[in-house]
């Protein structure tokens, strides 16, 4: 994958490790201690740099996983050329994408990729986090174009498999995300209604909410 993604606006830098003391480490810290940022994450907000190292060690040196820190040029241009990249920029976000797991959200056939294409296809998830400096703007769909761009030309990054499937968990409150996964083209495939252990997600303490389920094909025949 590029070390670097560069759009009008935006500069993202690959991420593949958080060694103690990094400059990667201190800004993954800087999002996911935020209250705000981590608003609508079911991981809750980090209290210490190791919470915000165990939430990452999940997404990251896995085969098909791709992690963007996301930062936006403090003077943008009009132009994506490889001179951006000198330009002074401010981190305000990070972007993942990867395999669905052991631990990832069990959803039904009608909200998922077919099961009958299970060996041809690889199913992934993605998210993405931004400072509250950030929101509002359309940083987000843009940095997901240029992420999403650069998986449908990378098809050799995807071997062995044919196919890739991306899913979006959306919480059903969460109207912005929503909009997002729409303005990036994601289709809405239905409402999960989930139930389980108490989490702390949108200020509260729940046992359930309904989750939108949007999923797109980023590679196909």
């Amino acid at each position: 994958m590029d070390p670097v993604l560069v759009t009008p606006r935006l500069k993202l830098t690959l991420l593949s490790t958080l060694e103690p003391g990094s400059p990667e480490l201190a800004l993954a810290h800087e999002l996911r201690s935020d209250p705000q940022s981590t608003f609508w994450s079911p991981y809750g907000t980090a209290k210490t740099i190791e919470d915000t190292k165990k939430v990452f060690e999940g997404v990251l040196n896995k085969k098909h996983t791709i992690n963007y820190l996301i930062h936006r040029f403090v003077n943008p241009s009009s132009s994506n050329d490889a001179d951006q990249e000198q330009r002074e920029t401010e981190f305000i976000g990070h972007v993942t994408i990867w395999p669905l797991g052991a631990g990832s959200l069990p959803l039904p056939e009608n909200l998922s990729a077919p099961a009958a294409e299970s060996e041809t296809t690889l199913s992934m998830e993605v998210g993405y986090m931004f400072l509250p400096k950030a929101w509002g703007k359309g940083y987000a769909t843009e940095s997901l174009n240029a992420v999403f761009g650069l998986c449908k030309r990378e098809r050799g990054f995807w071997a062995p498999y044919e196919k890739v499937y991306v899913r979006a968990l959306v919480n059903d409150e969460n109207a912005a995300s929503m909009r997002v996964m729409e303005k990036v083209g994601f289709e809405k495939r239905g409402v999960h209604h989930w139930t389980g252990d108490k989490v702390f997600l949108a200020g509260k303490w729940i046992t359930e909410c309904g989750i939108a389920i949007y999923g797109t094909y980023l590679v196909q025949d």
